[in-house]
């Protein structure tokens, strides 16, 4: 009786059981209909949302619509454009409806993907034994009224919600931020030397202009970008330094010591210097110096043949610093999105604080650099010279920095010497300026000591990596904060060594064994040895 009894109970036990089971699966079925539920579990947090994305449905007024344009094909070649959709559906979700989200493919109208920028990429598809090329389209519309922003290229989450946001807020603001960029060196065609900085910076959505030297900035300027310091005069400078104590946004890629290549690579150090002044009052001293070090690119030299003949010789050139993403700040804004940096012969800094001004290293070299302070040698036959004063000044050093805050005005409202001085045109300097009605505004700098490294020189080394490091430092200088922090874990990096690669490769297939075999065998031993006890219990239930 007692036996009898003891499994009507164990019955009834499991129907309840089952029962319960059956209503929590079915609650949760409708609360997933109800409410979007994800947990993040990748490393980067690649589909977390930022607070900045989060608070963006307050900014906007009406809807913007997000159209994700990308080649059916390309959808099942490539797992990103999954994890893009994923990301927009969920900026999607957080957005009160402000933001509508649709997904096309990109065949319906090719003609006008083109017109919009997003244009053709060539990808290799392997399939039927045999390899073909495939031409395939993979970008976002952005469109709020009747204005429109593109991203051109998007094929993964990779500063997909950075890029997103920057384009909505730029949409609901109806502008469009100005970058002006200022050849300083006096040897570079701001037309032809910057061609790749030009059209990235169009990419990011601004509008490039050219500001000459010696003329004001312009008010509408989002951001200036200084490019070289050794042919500017005390008129930039002040130029300069009006436009920062008025809440100006100034990327400053200048030098201490000027490497000629048409001189067979002739260094020098520079003399008295109106812009590096300016900036050792803002508290970053640009030494006369050059860093050499260990961390560094191998450079293609051309050599005279002992028969005359003219041929090439690699050589491990330490005068181009490689940096990596441990001598980064990257959880800095300016810099957060880091993918490579190489720096082409610069000079360190010396950071200093200034009352009301906040600085903050950027980028440094590997703690296994150098420096030439006196007898330089940058030339591919100076070799032998290039670690004469390796053992004195072995250290780790400053090679970028940000400022914010209040910078002071060095000039006042009257240039030293400038008054009735024939400007770059032959015309006479007219009279100062009056302090500009926005001083005392917060303004935003960032110095890099390298004038070279976003020259198209950057192509030709491999490093296009520098034009993108300097987008997202003029993002940070001409935004402020209302964008969210890319992660350096979604951009594009450095190319991996070969062996990186296999680690990369082994840890994936690793991956794959633990999800797709380890965990369904640990459920189905878990599984077996429960149905294991239940079965002795019930014998010796029975045997009692």
């Amino acid at each position: 009786m007692k036996t009898s009894d003891t499994a009507a109970r164990r019955l009834r036990e499991e129907g309840i059981l089952k029962g319960l089971t059956l209503l929590v699966l079915a609650l949760g079925a409708a609360a997933g209909s109800l409410y979007r539920i994800r947990i993040d579990l990748t490393e980067d947090r690649a589909f977390t949302l930022s607070p900045a994305s989060r608070s963006l449905a307050a900014r906007i007024p009406d809807t913007v619509n997000l159209t994700y344009y990308r080649s059916a094909a390309l959808a099942d070649l490539h797992p990103g454009i999954r994890m893009a959709q994923d990301l927009l559906s969920e900026m999607e979700s957080v957005s009160q409806g402000r933001i509508r989200v649709s997904v096309r493919d990109a065949s319906e109208d090719p003609g006008r993907l083109e017109s919009l920028g997003i244009l053709p990429r060539q990808l290799q598809v392997e399939g039927g034994g045999e390899a073909r090329i495939a031409t395939v389209y993979a970008g976002v519309v952005a469109e709020y009224l009747d204005d429109i922003r593109v991203l051109p290229s998007v094929l993964g989450p990779e500063r997909l919600e950075y890029e997103v946001v920057k384009a909505v807020l730029g949409l609901v603001g109806g502008t469009v931020p100005v970058a002006a960029l200022r050849e300083g060196d006096g040897n570079r065609d701001p037309e032809e030397d910057f061609r790749l900085l030009r059209a990235a910076l169009a990419r990011a959505g601004y509008e490039v202009r050219l500001s000459p030297p010696g003329s004001e900035v312009e008010p509408d300027v989002s951001v200036l970008l200084v490019l070289g310091n050794a042919a500017l005069d005390e008129r930039d400078a002040y130029s300069i330094d009006r436009y920062l104590a008025g809440g100006g946004r100034v990327l400053a890629a200048v030098r201490g010591v000027r490497v000629d290549p048409d001189r067979n690579l002739e260094a020098r150090a520079l003399g008295a210097d109106p812009v590096l002044d300016l900036l050792a009052a803002y508290g970053v001293r640009v030494r006369r110096e050059l860093v050499l070090d260990a961390s560094s690119l191998s450079v293609p030299f051309q050599v005279q043949g002992s028969g005359g003949e003219t041929t090439y010789r690699y050589l491990r050139y330490p005068h181009w610093v490689a940096v990596e993403r441990e001598n980064v700040t990257v959880s800095h804004p300016a810099a957060a999105g880091f993918s490579g940096l190489d720096l082409y012969w610069p000079s360190p800094l010396e950071l200093s604080d200034r009352p009301g001004l906040s600085s903050e290293a950027l980028v440094k070299s590997s703690t296994r650099a150098w420096k030439q302070t006196r007898a330089f040698a940058a030339a591919p036959g100076e070799e032998s010279l290039y670690r004469e004063e390796e053992d004195a000044t072995r250290g780790q050093y400053v090679l970028a920095a940000a400022l914010s805050g209040t910078f002071p005005r060095l000039y006042g409202d009257a240039v030293p010497g400038l008054a009735g001085r024939p400007g770059p045109d032959g015309r006479l300097a007219p009279a100062p300026a009056p302090t500009s009605p926005n001083a005392g505004r917060p303004g935003r700098l960032v110095v890099a000591g390298s004038s070279d490294f976003l020259t198209d020189l950057a192509g030709m080394s491999g490093s296009e990596s520098n034009i993108l490091f300097a987008v997202s430092a003029a993002d940070w200088l001409s935004a402020g904060d209302d964008l969210p922090l890319p992660s350096a874990a979604r951009g594009p990096r450095r190319l991996r060594l070969p062996e990186e690669e296999e680690v990369r490769r082994r840890a994936v297939g690793a991956a794959y064994a633990v999800n797709i075999l380890v965990v369904p065998a640990l459920v189905g031993l878990a599984a077996f040895l429960r149905a294991s006890r239940r079965t002795r219990r019930e014998r010796e239930g029975r045997a009692a």
